[in-house]
């Protein structure tokens, strides 16, 4: 059961490279880091249950980035507060 377990768990992460690691797929990436809390806090004064939500948000987009071993997390990380950077210019 183990084996099926780890075997199981492997494919998932070859996919998870596969999708990824291609043009396409560094472009989602690079918009899903964009929309989460992952480069800024997820701290919402005051409001406990969306500052949960973002929590959880940039969790999930984290466990993405784990299993992507061909993906450079920095520069990700680094686009992400650059559009984060521009949406406050655009946005005030």
């Amino acid at each position: 059961m183990e084996d099926q377990r780890t075997k199981e768990r492997a494919d998932i992460r070859s996919d998870y490279e596969a999708l990824f690691s291609s043009d396409l797929g560094k472009r989602v990436l690079e918009h899903m880091v964009s929309q989460v809390h992952i480069s800024r806090t997820p701290f919402v004064p005051g409001d406990p249950h969306k500052t949960a939500f973002n929590a959880g948000e940039a969790k999930f987009v984290l466990g993405v980035l784990d299993m992507v071993d061909g993906v450079d997390i920095r520069t990700i990380i680094a686009v992400s507060k650059e559009m984060n950077q521009r949406r406050n210019i655009s946005y005030g």
